[in-house]
């Protein structure tokens, strides 16, 4: 597959980087010669020094009739013309980041994303501020994903020194209404067999019909709390957009703090927001968490710009008593450092906008795909189409790879906990926990 990218910051870096490895021809473009050298220098990809939204520069690149054409510079505008000149050039799917919220309505001002030649919009922004939200709706959770239109619910839980499944096997611990999907121990991702071994400090990732995964809490040694009040440092898009989540949900979180530094962006918070109560402050300064303001909350995210100051916060909001610490970090290597300082939850940018990335070049038809841990393992919603191999076989016959395992199959508006003698049937999605290795053998499994 050849895939184009323009824009060679740090999320193009980090695409080229997962697309190259995959074994895909990468193409990237990008205005700044010095940016181009250091990425070819790192990485087995072809660069192009011009104008990505210049149709003359990707006729001369030979970049007529890309598979997939992504637009990830920092302005809105080049995205948008970028991918409308390679769709123009027979582009099969095109992706825009955009981060201005006010381009998302495009279609309902009389332009649709078709004319705009671009198949799908990425906002970091917008999806950074959800996954935050949805860590406060489940506290007790690392991690929190849906599936199959919030029918199916994973969730992380990092298992307790008192858990009573810690020194147990997967197969001992007898978990009947969920599957264990995955475990992440010592920043390796691992699919578990019967027979692997429950440790504590490990985080486990549970999958099941929505809900019950919530109940496994007990099991892991979590003390489950209910959030209903909750701190947000920095003020930007994303903090904002956070805030509009709550504010729209004040039945189950009614308090909102959101801390800002910057006067004129607290003027323009306290206008946007009817609820919230805007703090000026600095996020990075111990007084703020010695104040009762902040004490008292149940939940603290910090979203500013900066990870050094996202990290320093949430460590010492966690050592001021807050419950539920969740941040956000342009890098997925501070992961493990800020499992460290106590933090209870990350949320990672990039790693969102890969697992959307992912999704469009699989061979096979897949719903929806995240990334857990740094990227070592893929969940997947498949359809399974009525051609596909697997359909018809008991699970255990099957013979899938080593490192996948089927999570759970949704048949209709029924959930089930795949076993061995589970039947697949053509029109099931199963949600698929699989290492990258073994993904292109699993594509040839279902096709």
């Amino acid at each position: 597959m050849t895939i184009v990218i323009v824009g060679a910051g740090k999320t193009g870096f980090q695409i080229s980087k997962m697309l190259a490895e995959a074994g895909h021809n990468v193409v990237v473009i990008d205005s700044r010669e010095e940016t181009l050298t250091e990425l070819s220098e790192n990485l087995d990809v072809m660069t192009v020094h011009g104008n990505g939204a210049s149709g003359k520069v990707l006729k001369d690149a030979g970049l007529v009739n890309s598979d997939l054409f992504i637009a990830v510079t920092d302005s809105d505008e080049v995205n948008m013309v970028a991918c409308m000149t390679a769709k123009h050039l027979s582009a099969k799917k095109t992706v825009a980041r955009i981060r201005n919220p006010e381009y998302h309505g495009l279609s309902e001002n009389g332009l649709s994303l078709t004319q705009l030649g671009i198949d799908v919009i990425i906002s970091p922004e917008e999806a950074v501020a959800y996954e935050a939200f949805k860590f406060l709706r489940t506290p007790a959770a690392t991690e929190v994903r849906y599936f199959a239109d919030g029918k199916v619910q994973m969730l992380g839980f990092k298992v307790q020194e008192n858990s009573p499944i810690a020194g147990m096997t997967v197969k001992d611990a007898n978990i009947t209404s969920c599957t264990i999907g995955a475990i992440l121990r010592s920043g390796e991702v691992l699919v578990p067999h019967g027979g692997t071994h429950i440790l504590a400090g490990d985080n486990i990732f549970i999958i099941g019909k929505t809900g019950a995964p919530t109940e496994i809490g007990w099991l892991v040694g979590t003390k489950d709390h209910t959030v209903r009040s909750v701190a947000i440092l920095g003020g930007g898009r994303t903090g904002l957009l956070l805030a509009h989540y709550l504010e729209q949900n004040r039945r189950h979180i009614p308090i909102v703090k959101v801390i800002e530094h910057d006067e004129d962006t607290c003027h323009y918070l306290a206008r946007e927001l009817h609820h919230a109560l805007v703090i000026r402050g600095d996020g990075a300064k111990p007084d703020i968490f010695h104040d009762n303001t902040i004490q008292s909350v149940d939940a603290f995210v910090a979203l500013t710009g900066e990870d050094q100051t996202n990290l320093l916060a949430g460590y010492m909001a966690k050592h001021a008593g807050v419950k539920s610490v969740v941040v956000k970090l342009k890098r997925e290597d501070y992961m493990p450092i800020a499992s460290q300082m106590g933090i209870d939850a990350t949320v990672i940018p990039r790693m969102i906008f890969s697992g959307t990335i992912l999704r469009l070049i699989h061979n096979v038809n897949v719903v929806s795909l995240t990334l857990l841990g740094k990227g070592d393992l893929e969940v997947m919603e498949i359809s399974l189409p009525h051609t596909a191999k697997i359909c018809n076989k008991p699970l255990q016959n099957l013979g899938f790879p080593k490192g996948a395992i089927v999570g759970s199959v949704i048949r209709g508006d029924t959930i089930i906990i795949p076993r061995g003698n589970t039947v697949l049937l053509p029109g099931d999605r199963i949600v698929v926990f699989a290492m990258p290795s073994v993904v292109p053998h699993l594509e040839d499994c279902i096709k």
